[in-house]
C-alpha cells in the first residue's frame, strides 16, 4: 500500500509547478503524487503531463476552475495513500521532508496527524531566497500526544501549527471532513473541526515545508487582499474554535483566553483590509461598514473585558489610512468627525475644547458603537 499522497493544486503557474513537484520526487518513486490543474489557461497541463508520463507515481487530473480548496478535495478523493500531504504549487517541501514524515509514522505507530513545521522564505521572483524565518517558532522537539488535553490544545493553538494545510493526515480522517470551498482560511477552518476526530497525533520538530513570500508581491495571492467576507470569517474561525474546546470538554481559561485574542487581533486585519483595498467600494462605502457593521456580539463577547482594546484598534487602523492617504480622505466623508475624535485624543495636553470635540464624535448619530466613549471616560 501507498503510504503517503502529495496532492498538489495548481492554476496557471508555469514558472514554479516544476519545482514544487521536484522537491517531491527528489524523495523517491514511493510517494504518490496526484496533480490537479484547476483549469490552467498557460502552459501548465503541458508541465505536469509532461512529467506524469516520465514518473509512473505521478498522476494529473484536468478539471474546470473550480477554486484551490476544492482542488483540494479532489486530489484527496483520487488519492491512494495512507496519509495525505497538501503542497501548494508555488512552495516546496525541504530536502529531507518526505524521509522525516515516513520514519515519523513508522516510529509512533501511525498516529492520525503529524503537525509540522513552516518555513517562511521571503524571495525573489525566481525563488531566490532572501530571508527565512520561522512560522512555528515554538516548535523545538518532537512530541507524540494520545490525549487531547487543556495543555495539548492550548499549545497546538499557540504553536501555529493550525494555521495552514501543511499537515500530513490519515486520509482516513477527510471522511469526516473536507475543505470548505467558499472562504480563504479554509484549511483553519479544516484543521478546528479535525481536533474533533483525532486521536492522537504527534508534533513533528524537522523543518518539512518551505513557503514562499514573493519580494514583488506575486503569489500568496490572499495575503493582505480584501474578499468581503473577513468579518464573517473570522466569526467562523472563532465559533468553530469554541464549539471543538466544547465538544472536547477543554476548560481551561488560557485556552478560551487565547481563542478570544486570536479574534481581537483578526478584528484589525479585517478593518486593515477593508480600508486598504483598492476594490470597487468607494471610500464612504469603505467607511460606512467600518462605522456602522463591523462590531457585532460576537466582537463585543471577544473583548468584554477589553472595551478600551477594541477602540484603540479600531482607532489604529483608521489613524494608518489616514497617515497613508491624507486627512482629506475622511474629511469629505460624513465620518469626518472620526478625525476631530483622534486628533482630540492624541493631543498630549488637552482643554476643554478638546473633551468638547470627543463627546461630540462619540455622540455623532454616524457612530452607532459611540467609539472613544471608553477611552474618554479614562481620560476624565
Amino acid at each position: 500500500m501507498i503510504l503517503i499522497s502529495i496532492i498538489i493544486a495548481v492554476y496557471n503557474n508555469e514558472k514554479y509547478i516544476n519545482n514544487a513537484i521536484n522537491s517531491v520526487l527528489a524523495a523517491g518513486n514511493d510517494v504518490e503524487v496526484v496533480i490537479i490543474d484547476d483549469g490552467s489557461t498557460d502552459s501548465t497541463p503541458i508541465i505536469v503531463d509532461a512529467i506524469a508520463e516520465n514518473n509512473k507515481n505521478v498522476s494529473v487530473i484536468h478539471q474546470k476552475n473550480q477554486w484551490i480548496y476544492a482542488s483540494f478535495n479532489n486530489g484527496i478523493k483520487a488519492a491512494k495513500g495512507e496519509y495525505i500531504y497538501i503542497l501548494n504549487s508555488d512552495d516546496i517541501l525541504v530536502a529531507g521532508a518526505i524521509d522525516s514524515m515516513r520514519k515519523t509514522i513508522e516510529k509512533y505507530s501511525h498516529p492520525d496527524v503529524v503537525w509540522t513545521k513552516v518555513e517562511m522564505s521571503t524571495c525573489d521572483n525566481d525563488q531566490r531566497i532572501i530571508s527565512t524565518k520561522p512560522l512555528n517558532p515554538l516548535v523545538e522537539k518532537t512530541e507524540y500526544v494520545n490525549t487531547l488535553s487543556n495543555e495539548s490544545i492550548y499549545y497546538l493553538l499557540k504553536s501555529g501549527l493550525l494555521y495552514n494545510q501543511a499537515n500530513l493526515y490519515k486520509r482516513a480522517l477527510f471522511t469526516n471532513e473536507l475543505f470548505d470551498n467558499d472562504v480563504f482560511g479554509a484549511d483553519y477552518l479544516l484543521n478546528i473541526k479535525m481536533l474533533r476526530h483525532i486521536n492522537n497525533y504527534v508534533i513533528l520538530a524537522d523543518d518539512i515545508y518551505r513557503f514562499y513570500i514573493y519580494e514583488e508581491g506575486k503569489g500568496n495571492t490572499s495575503i493582505g487582499k480584501y474578499y468581503g467576507y473577513e468579518h464573517e470569517l473570522y466569526n467562523r474561525f472563532y465559533d468553530e474554535a469554541i464549539k471543538t474546546i466544547d465538544y472536547l470538554k477543554i476548560t481551561q481559561k488560557e485556552v478560551v483566553d487565547h481563542i478570544k485574542k486570536e479574534r481581537r487581533i483578526r478584528f484589525s486585519d479585517e478593518l486593515r483590509r477593508l480600508l486598504f483595498n483598492e476594490s470597487s467600494k468607494s471610500l464612504e462605502e469603505r467607511f460606512t461598514i467600518m462605522f456602522e457593521e463591523s462590531i457585532d456580539k460576537t466582537i463585543y463577547n471577544v473583548f468584554s473585558d477589553e472595551l478600551e482594546e477594541m477602540e484603540c484598534r479600531f482607532l489604529s487602523v483608521l489613524l494608518e489610512f489616514i497617515n497613508r492617504t491624507g486627512v482629506e480622505s475622511i474629511r469629505r466623508t460624513k465620518y469626518c468627525f472620526a478625525y476631530e475624535l483622534l486628533d482630540s485624543i492624541l493631543r498630549y495636553e488637552k482643554d476643554e475644547y478638546d473633551y468638547e470635540k470627543i463627546r461630540e464624535a462619540v455622540a455623532n448619530k454616524n457612530n452607532p458603537f459611540r467609539i472613544g466613549e471608553v477611552i474618554y471616560s479614562k481620560l476624565i
